[in-house]
Protein backbone atom coordinates (compact mmCIF):
# COMPACT_ATOMS: atom_id res chain seq x y z
CA UNK A 1 0.00 0.00 0.00
CA UNK A 2 2.75 2.41 0.78
CA UNK A 3 4.78 1.73 -2.87
CA UNK A 4 1.15 1.83 -4.61
CA UNK A 5 0.49 5.20 -2.50
CA UNK A 6 4.54 6.85 -3.21
CA UNK A 7 3.89 5.14 -6.57
CA UNK A 8 0.58 7.61 -6.89
CA UNK A 9 2.26 10.62 -5.93
CA UNK A 10 5.29 10.42 -8.10
CA UNK A 11 3.16 10.39 -10.90
CA UNK A 12 1.10 13.17 -10.04
CA UNK A 13 4.52 14.82 -9.09
CA UNK A 14 5.82 14.18 -12.88
CA UNK A 15 2.01 15.05 -14.17
CA UNK A 16 1.88 18.50 -12.27
CA UNK A 17 5.25 19.14 -13.22
CA UNK A 18 5.01 18.47 -17.07
CA UNK A 19 2.18 20.77 -16.70
CA UNK A 20 4.23 23.89 -15.43
CA UNK A 21 7.40 23.33 -17.83
CA UNK A 22 5.51 22.27 -20.74
CA UNK A 23 2.35 22.67 -23.12
CA UNK A 24 1.36 19.16 -22.99
CA UNK A 25 -2.12 18.37 -22.37
CA UNK A 26 -1.43 16.37 -19.63
CA UNK A 27 -4.43 17.14 -17.23
CA UNK A 28 -6.57 15.61 -19.97
CA UNK A 29 -4.53 12.55 -20.10
CA UNK A 30 -4.42 12.30 -16.58
CA UNK A 31 -7.12 14.39 -14.64
CA UNK A 32 -8.17 11.65 -12.45
CA UNK A 33 -4.69 12.43 -9.78
CA UNK A 34 -4.78 14.56 -7.38
CA UNK A 35 -3.49 17.94 -7.53
CA UNK A 36 0.24 17.78 -5.46
CA UNK A 37 2.42 20.04 -3.39
CA UNK A 38 4.30 22.51 -5.45
CA UNK A 39 6.91 22.57 -2.91
CA UNK A 40 7.39 18.86 -3.74
CA UNK A 41 7.39 18.30 -7.04
CA UNK A 42 10.76 19.83 -7.90
CA UNK A 43 12.24 16.63 -8.27
CA UNK A 44 11.14 16.04 -11.27
CA UNK A 45 11.76 19.12 -13.36
CA UNK A 46 14.79 17.30 -14.82
CA UNK A 47 12.80 14.25 -15.75
CA UNK A 48 10.65 17.00 -17.64
CA UNK A 49 13.66 18.42 -19.31
CA UNK A 50 14.84 15.06 -20.26
CA UNK A 51 12.14 14.15 -21.72
CA UNK A 52 11.69 17.41 -24.17
CA UNK A 53 15.55 16.14 -24.76
CA UNK A 54 13.81 12.90 -26.20
CA UNK A 55 11.52 14.62 -27.87
CA UNK A 56 13.23 16.85 -29.82
CA UNK A 57 15.76 14.06 -30.23
CA UNK A 58 12.96 11.93 -32.12
CA UNK A 59 11.95 15.02 -34.18
CA UNK A 60 15.56 15.37 -34.98
CA UNK A 61 15.51 11.95 -36.38
CA UNK A 62 12.64 12.09 -38.33
CA UNK A 63 14.35 15.44 -40.40
CA UNK A 64 17.71 13.70 -41.17
CA UNK A 65 15.40 10.30 -42.88
CA UNK A 66 13.45 13.49 -44.18
CA UNK A 67 16.58 13.96 -45.94
CA UNK A 68 16.70 17.51 -44.87
CA UNK A 69 20.87 18.99 -44.53
CA UNK A 70 21.89 18.94 -41.25
CA UNK A 71 21.93 22.84 -40.18
CA UNK A 72 17.66 23.01 -41.24
CA UNK A 73 17.29 19.61 -39.17
CA UNK A 74 19.49 21.63 -36.14
CA UNK A 75 16.58 24.75 -36.71
CA UNK A 76 13.71 22.30 -36.92
CA UNK A 77 14.85 20.73 -33.72
CA UNK A 78 14.64 24.09 -32.13
CA UNK A 79 11.33 24.32 -33.46
CA UNK A 80 10.16 21.22 -31.49
CA UNK A 81 11.81 22.43 -28.07
CA UNK A 82 9.67 25.64 -28.75
CA UNK A 83 6.32 23.94 -29.57
CA UNK A 84 7.06 21.36 -26.87
CA UNK A 85 8.08 24.62 -23.42
CA UNK A 86 5.33 27.17 -25.33
CA UNK A 87 8.75 29.50 -25.42
CA UNK A 88 8.43 29.36 -21.91
CA UNK A 89 12.19 29.78 -20.98
CA UNK A 90 12.37 32.04 -23.88
CA UNK A 91 10.07 34.28 -22.96
CA UNK A 92 12.33 34.62 -19.32
CA UNK A 93 15.62 35.18 -21.04
CA UNK A 94 14.31 37.96 -22.92
CA UNK A 95 12.72 39.74 -20.35
CA UNK A 96 15.37 39.43 -17.98
CA UNK A 97 18.26 40.43 -20.52
CA UNK A 98 15.91 43.70 -21.22
CA UNK A 99 15.73 44.00 -17.60
CA UNK A 100 19.55 43.99 -16.82
CA UNK A 101 20.33 45.82 -19.61
CA UNK A 102 17.99 48.80 -17.99
CA UNK A 103 19.00 51.67 -15.69
CA UNK A 104 17.31 51.75 -12.62
CA UNK A 105 16.42 50.28 -9.34
CA UNK A 106 15.51 46.98 -8.24
CA UNK A 107 11.62 47.76 -8.29
CA UNK A 108 11.88 49.06 -12.03
CA UNK A 109 14.21 45.86 -12.77
CA UNK A 110 11.27 43.98 -11.66
CA UNK A 111 8.59 46.09 -13.45
CA UNK A 112 10.62 46.04 -16.68
CA UNK A 113 10.44 42.49 -16.58
CA UNK A 114 6.45 42.26 -16.53
CA UNK A 115 6.62 44.08 -19.54
CA UNK A 116 5.04 41.81 -22.59
CA UNK A 117 7.30 44.00 -24.93
CA UNK A 118 10.41 42.89 -25.99
CA UNK A 119 13.69 45.33 -26.18
CA UNK A 120 17.14 45.33 -27.71
CA UNK A 121 18.35 43.11 -25.35
CA UNK A 122 16.33 40.89 -24.94
CA UNK A 123 15.65 40.20 -28.40
CA UNK A 124 19.72 39.43 -29.10
CA UNK A 125 19.27 37.14 -26.11
CA UNK A 126 17.04 35.19 -28.09
CA UNK A 127 19.31 35.52 -31.39
CA UNK A 128 22.29 33.84 -29.25
CA UNK A 129 20.36 31.40 -27.32
CA UNK A 130 18.60 29.82 -30.21
CA UNK A 131 21.78 30.50 -32.77
CA UNK A 132 24.06 28.68 -29.75
CA UNK A 133 21.63 25.68 -29.74
CA UNK A 134 21.13 25.56 -33.22
CA UNK A 135 25.05 25.70 -34.00
CA UNK A 136 25.73 23.06 -31.42
CA UNK A 137 23.40 20.56 -33.20
CA UNK A 138 24.63 20.99 -36.04
CA UNK A 139 27.97 20.24 -35.24
CA UNK A 140 27.69 17.33 -33.19
CA UNK A 141 28.17 13.82 -34.56
CA UNK A 142 24.73 12.03 -35.58
CA UNK A 143 25.33 9.63 -33.30
CA UNK A 144 25.49 11.92 -30.37
CA UNK A 145 22.84 14.43 -30.72
CA UNK A 146 19.76 12.23 -28.96
CA UNK A 147 22.13 11.78 -25.87
CA UNK A 148 23.06 15.84 -26.14
CA UNK A 149 19.58 17.03 -26.21
CA UNK A 150 18.53 14.61 -23.49
CA UNK A 151 21.70 16.02 -21.29
CA UNK A 152 21.05 19.56 -21.75
CA UNK A 153 17.57 18.90 -20.89
CA UNK A 154 17.75 17.55 -17.84
CA UNK A 155 21.15 19.70 -16.78
CA UNK A 156 19.33 22.53 -17.81
CA UNK A 157 16.28 21.86 -15.39
CA UNK A 158 19.03 21.07 -12.49
CA UNK A 159 20.41 24.56 -13.04
CA UNK A 160 16.97 25.98 -12.46
CA UNK A 161 15.76 23.53 -9.32
CA UNK A 162 19.74 24.57 -7.81
CA UNK A 163 18.29 28.40 -8.31
CA UNK A 164 15.02 27.70 -7.02
CA UNK A 165 16.21 26.62 -3.87
CA UNK A 166 19.14 28.48 -3.38
CA UNK A 167 17.28 31.93 -3.88
CA UNK A 168 14.30 33.51 -2.09
CA UNK A 169 11.79 34.64 -4.19
CA UNK A 170 11.93 38.47 -5.07
CA UNK A 171 7.64 38.71 -5.18
CA UNK A 172 5.84 37.55 -2.75
CA UNK A 173 3.59 36.97 -6.04
CA UNK A 174 4.16 34.93 -9.24
CA UNK A 175 5.55 31.75 -10.59
CA UNK A 176 9.11 32.13 -8.88
CA UNK A 177 7.12 32.51 -5.73
CA UNK A 178 4.40 29.78 -6.34
CA UNK A 179 7.36 27.05 -6.80
CA UNK A 180 10.02 28.45 -4.22
CA UNK A 181 11.15 27.45 -1.81
CA UNK A 182 11.36 23.10 -2.81
CA UNK A 183 11.72 20.47 0.33
CA UNK A 184 15.38 20.55 0.43
CA UNK A 185 15.11 16.56 -0.30
CA UNK A 186 13.02 17.65 -3.23
CA UNK A 187 15.92 19.90 -4.87
CA UNK A 188 18.63 17.39 -4.36
CA UNK A 189 16.94 14.52 -5.34
CA UNK A 190 16.40 15.95 -8.57
CA UNK A 191 19.91 18.13 -8.54
CA UNK A 192 20.76 14.17 -8.64
CA UNK A 193 18.79 13.45 -11.25
CA UNK A 194 19.76 15.89 -13.69
CA UNK A 195 23.24 14.86 -13.64
CA UNK A 196 22.28 11.31 -14.18
CA UNK A 197 22.31 11.59 -18.09
CA UNK A 198 25.44 13.18 -18.49
CA UNK A 199 27.00 10.80 -15.76
CA UNK A 200 25.82 7.59 -17.29
CA UNK A 201 27.05 8.67 -21.11
CA UNK A 202 29.80 10.75 -21.02
CA UNK A 203 33.30 10.18 -20.12
CA UNK A 204 33.70 10.64 -16.60
CA UNK A 205 36.20 13.45 -16.76
CA UNK A 206 33.91 15.22 -19.24
CA UNK A 207 30.75 14.79 -16.93
CA UNK A 208 32.54 16.21 -14.05
CA UNK A 209 33.89 19.21 -15.99
CA UNK A 210 29.40 19.73 -17.38
CA UNK A 211 28.84 19.64 -13.63
CA UNK A 212 31.85 22.66 -12.76
CA UNK A 213 30.47 24.37 -15.59
CA UNK A 214 26.85 24.49 -14.48
CA UNK A 215 27.90 24.84 -10.87
CA UNK A 216 29.39 27.96 -11.81
CA UNK A 217 27.10 29.43 -14.10
CA UNK A 218 24.96 29.01 -11.00
CA UNK A 219 27.07 30.62 -8.53
CA UNK A 220 27.61 33.53 -10.78
CA UNK A 221 23.34 33.72 -11.68
CA UNK A 222 22.37 33.51 -8.38
CA UNK A 223 24.88 36.05 -7.40
CA UNK A 224 23.60 38.64 -10.22
CA UNK A 225 20.01 37.69 -9.50
CA UNK A 226 20.81 38.79 -5.70
CA UNK A 227 21.75 41.80 -6.81
CA UNK A 228 20.05 42.99 -9.01
CA UNK A 229 16.41 41.50 -8.29
CA UNK A 230 16.29 40.75 -4.80
CA UNK A 231 16.53 37.19 -5.37
CA UNK A 232 14.52 34.84 -7.99
CA UNK A 233 11.49 35.16 -10.25
CA UNK A 234 9.98 32.58 -12.89
CA UNK A 235 11.76 35.26 -15.61
CA UNK A 236 15.07 33.82 -14.03
CA UNK A 237 14.58 30.82 -13.92
CA UNK A 238 13.58 30.78 -17.17
CA UNK A 239 16.82 32.59 -18.46
CA UNK A 240 18.98 29.89 -15.76
CA UNK A 241 17.35 27.31 -18.23
CA UNK A 242 19.00 29.11 -21.61
CA UNK A 243 21.71 30.00 -20.31
CA UNK A 244 22.60 26.09 -18.73
CA UNK A 245 21.01 24.52 -22.04
CA UNK A 246 23.14 26.96 -24.09
CA UNK A 247 26.34 26.07 -22.02
CA UNK A 248 25.80 22.37 -22.10
CA UNK A 249 24.95 21.90 -25.97
CA UNK A 250 28.63 24.36 -26.57
CA UNK A 251 31.04 21.54 -24.19
CA UNK A 252 29.08 18.48 -25.85
CA UNK A 253 29.33 19.96 -29.19
CA UNK A 254 32.88 20.66 -28.70
CA UNK A 255 33.86 17.74 -26.57
CA UNK A 256 32.36 15.28 -28.50
CA UNK A 257 32.72 16.93 -32.00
Amino acid sequence: MIARDTLHAAVGDLRDATALLTRLPVYRLMPYIAATDRRRFAWAFPVVGAGVGAMAAFGHWLFIVAGMPPVLAALWTIVVLLLATGALHEDGLADVADALGARGDTAHRLAIMRDSRIGAFGGLSLILSLSIRAGAIAQLPATHIGAALVIAGAASRGLMLGIMWWLPAARAEGLGASVAVPYTSAAIAGIVIAALPAAATLPLHDAACLIVILGVAGAVIARHARRSFGGQTGDILGAAQQVGECLTMTFLATALH
